[in-house]
């Protein structure tokens, strides 16, 4: 069976999702000695990657089931 395109591009969105996470957590998000938190642009990533990832599965899924059914 051939996966959908939109499929294993949803997949890497999410994969891309949780790097980005991850990342946030390892190399930013602390209090400075200054009292300012230090934070970076990968959070809004993280929640434009996993939007993006989630709306291209459910797509997937709508076009499996659409073609299973004819």
């Amino acid at each position: 069976m051939k996966l959908p395109k939109t499929f294993i591009a949803g997949i890497i969105c999410i994969t891309l999702s949780g790097a980005c996470y991850v990342s946030e957590h390892v190399f930013y998000n602390y209090v400075d000695e200054n009292g300012v938190l230090q934070e970076s642009l990968f959070i809004p990533l993280t929640l434009f990657f996993g939007f993006i990832g989630l709306v291209l599965l459910v797509v997937a899924a709508i076009i499996h089931i659409r073609a299973a059914t004819r």
